[in-house]
């Protein structure tokens, strides 16, 4: 069965070296360390390239990566930028 965007599967992140990087296909990537690793999704807003962390690595497995990224998503391609609307929903709960 083909994985379409999706490339990697759980096996291929959980055996990937320290410091390489794992394309996932659809913007994520992984930055294995060597004890874990950061979730990365990259995006472009107005014509400038960003990353953005979605998470830790073992503490944010590949299917929930995913579906971080599939959130954000969303925001860039209606032309917001999802770091700035992260960062209001940050602000907006801590001063709930």
């Amino acid at each position: 069965m083909a994985r379409g965007n999706n490339q990697l599967s759980a096996t291929q992140v959980k055996n990937a070296p320290p410091g390489s990087v794992v394309q996932d296909g659809g913007d994520l990537s992984l930055k294995r360390s060597q004890s874990g690793g950061r979730w990365t999704f990259r995006f472009q807003i107005n014509g400038k390239r960003r990353d953005m962390g979605l998470g830790s690595y073992p503490d944010m497995s590949l299917h929930d990566a995913r579906k971080e990224r599939s959130k954000w998503t969303a925001f860039a391609e209606r032309g917001e930028d999802p770091i700035a609307e992260r960062e209001r929903r940050r602000l907006e709960e801590e001063n709930s």
